[in-house]
């Protein structure tokens, strides 16, 4: 944020000049926009409740009610799209007023908006006009043109569809008695009617008797499991137990077994038939009953006199023994019913296959009949239904709301201007910003790492710099930091020079906070103020001895340890100074007889000032100061160009106008120097 808001400062002037020139094209347009009026009107589409039913024989039946509507075909929409369709504005255009004023039919349109309502059969019509009267009179305009469209498209219609079903209903008509003839020589040639009902019958039979036999046969199978149950528990078969009683011999016994057994078959017919209060059903149960009883006797008697048998048990064994007799009676009655039951539907089926294979031909002649038959019913029914209801395909839309005027003119053009403004202005001062920063872009974290010059340190920016006690007191721990890695150099004549790029940048402010870290340690400093075009030394010492503009022949005491010198020439003067080895000499000489540790020479800006240049090349260390976010990467990288042609290859670089983390910093025991990815990893 804080570069971006220093891009915007940089640029203030070609921004502020920008938006204004869009302020003045704003205000032009937006008074030479002319009034609208706008006229609104509804239309309602009423939803009709007349129906039509026909029955279609075979094919169902035609059922055809009101207007319907879908999310696929809205029929407000295809009204919509006619009162905004060329044909309708076209007849409009023609007769309006101001039809000199629209070059074409599509410029014209932007006056109408038609917009159908969700959940309703209602349009709503705005009409724009450049007067009250007229936009009202074009909205009535444009109702009245809408209804001889509609008119004439339904019209259109109806001519067409009965043209239609008149011819495809006389086809269906020719197809009916084609067939009806057909059908007629077909049943007198073959002498053969329809014998649905006889095949129905039969089929119903078949059915019926195989259900029935389904169930005899698991009546069987239960039986068969009772006589299996009951062997099992006397622990003999049927003829054994018999025998083990001696009535194998007794014909009377087996005569009224084979009865019994004979007796089961029509019993089970009986009952299928009739309920079992039926008087044949109750005979048969009698008759069953009396032989039941004849066949237990014979049993008893038997087992009363068999040798061996318990008394005490012979009943039950008894018992048992007729219920066996019983149960493989009913299982043999079952298996001769299913025998009987397969037969019967053997035969039906043999009697469902000799109908004439002519029967076929037959049943396909009566279908095509009936389908021509359904066909001609259900085009009859739309013919019926064209009658009652000609408006199907183009209803009647009545008007709800007749066309209104708002009391004020509508403003969205004025608005919708304000609105491109404000865009234009602020996307355009975007791209303005970032063309002018592409042309002469600020100092980046990429640019010092090119240049491959170490970055001895970062001072934060001074909130005052009024006073000397608030530049010791912000920078005290940095500028120490930074007075440890300079003592750590061992420069040769122990003399630097502190610069920048332009001014502004805090050079100044870095050589006094520097010379008094390095006061600190206890060491002697002189400081050679060479800018004579800044008075920032001065101001921020506040010192009136200083307030001169002339160079000072011996060095002024600011504070324990530091002193001051000015050298204040005009600029030919200064050049020939330096370029005739004076300043050097005379440099060697104060720090000679001052005895100073080190000498630190605050120069004009590089790019600004020529003497620099060569002050520089005298010098040898030379500290460039920087300042992120403010400092010019065109202008660093000018600095860097005149030093290199002067050979000099500065120290180190110092960051002014940032604070950096103890864990952002890398010092290194032998230089204390900051890398160039600590300060990548510091921005």
């Amino acid at each position: 944020m804080n570069r971006v808001i220093a891009i915007l400062l940089r640029h203030w002037i070609f921004l502020a000049s920008f938006n204004t020139v869009l302020l003045a094209i704003a205000s032009v347009l937006i008074m030479r926009v002319p009034q609208v009026w706008i006229a609104k009107t509804q239309l309602i589409l009423p939803v009709t409740s007349s129906g039509l039913t026909a029955d279609l024989g075979t094919l169902g039946s035609l059922n055809s009610g009101g207007v319907v509507f879908s999310q696929q075909v809205n029929p407000l929409n295809i009204f919509s799209s006619i009162l905004l369709s060329d044909q309708t504005l076209s007849q409009l255009w023609n007769s309006d007023p101001e039809k000199a004023q629209f070059a074409n039919l599509s410029s014209y349109r932007q006056l109408f908006t038609v917009a159908p309502q969700s959940e309703s059969t209602i349009i709503s019509i705005t009409v724009n006009g450049s007067t009250e009267e007229m936009a009202q009179g074009r909205a009535r305009r444009l109702l009245n043109v809408f209804q001889q469209r509609m008119n004439q498209l339904r019209q259109n219609d109806a001519v067409q569809r009965s043209e239609f079903m008149r011819a495809e209903l006389n086809q269906s008509l020719r197809n009916l008695r084609q067939a009806q003839t057909r059908l007629t020589e077909f049943q007198q040639s073959s002498g053969l009617v329809s014998s649905d009902n006889q095949i129905r019958e039969t089929v119903a039979a078949i059915s019926q008797l195989t259900t029935t036999r389904s169930q005899v046969i698991a009546q069987f199978k239960s039986s068969q499991a009772h006589v299996k149950e009951l062997s099992n528990r006397i622990g003999l078969s049927t003829d054994r137990a018999i025998r083990s009683l001696s009535l194998a011999e007794n014909r009377d016994f087996q005569f009224i077994r084979q009865k019994l057994s004979e007796l089961e078959v029509p019993l089970l017919e009986a009952e299928a038939k009739f309920t079992r209060d039926h008087p044949t059903v109750q005979n048969l149960l009698n008759q069953r009953q009396q032989l039941s009883k004849q066949l237990t006797q014979y049993i008893s008697d038997a087992a009363a006199n068999t040798e061996g048998v318990n008394s005490s048990i012979g009943e039950n064994y008894g018992e048992l023994i007729q219920n066996l007799v019983l149960a493989e009676a009913n299982t043999s009655a079952l298996q001769n019913q299913e025998i009987q039951l397969q037969r019967q539907i053997d035969e039906l089926n043999k009697k469902l296959q000799t109908f004439p294979p002519a029967q076929a031909k037959l049943l396909e002649l009566q279908h095509q009949y009936k389908i021509a038959e359904g066909v001609y019913n259900g085009l009859v029914g739309k013919v019926q239904e064209a009658k009652l209801n000609s408006f199907s395909a183009f209803p009647s839309i009545q008007v709800l709301d007749q066309p209104s005027v708002e009391v004020q003119p509508s403003s969205n053009s004025q608005q919708k201007i304000a609105i491109g403004v404000v865009l234009a202005g602020l996307f355009g001062s975007a791209a303005l910003a970032l063309f002018l920063e592409s042309r002469n872009p600020l100092l980046s974290a990429e640019d010092l790492r090119m240049t491959e010059i170490p970055i001895l340190g970062a001072v934060p920016q001074f909130k005052v710099l009024q006073n000397r006690a608030a530049v010791e007191a912000e920078t005290n721990l940095e500028f120490q930091r930074l007075a440890l890695a300079i003592n750590a150099m061992n420069l040769e004549n122990r003399r630097f020079m502190v610069s920048s790029p332009a001014s502004g940048e805090g050079k100044t402010t870095v050589v006094l906070g520097l010379a008094i870290a390095l006061a600190t340690l206890g060491l002697r400093i002189l400081i050679v103020d060479t800018d004579r075009d800044s008075a920032g030394l001065r101001t921020t010492l506040g010192n009136s001895a200083l307030n001169v503009s002339e160079s000072s022949d011996q060095p002024i005491s600011i504070r324990p340890n530091i002193d001051l010198m000015t050298v204040y020439h005009p600029e030919r003067q200064l050049v020939d100074f330096i370029v005739s080895r004076e300043f050097e000499n005379s440099l060697q000489a104060l720090q000679e007889n001052g005895n100073y540790d080190y000498i630190l020479i605050d120069s004009a800006s590089i790019c600004s000032a020529t003497e620099t240049s060569l002050m520089a090349s005298i010098i040898s260390s030379v500290l460039v100061v920087v300042r992120p976010g403010v400092s010019q990467r065109y202008l660093f990288q000018k600095a860097l160009t005149q030093l290199n042609q002067q050979k000099v290859r500065p120290m180190g670089i110092i960051l002014n106008g940032m604070e950096m983390k103890p864990t952002d910093s890398s010092y290194t025991t032998q230089n204390s120097m900051i890398t160039t990815s600590s300060y990548r990893n510091s921005i």
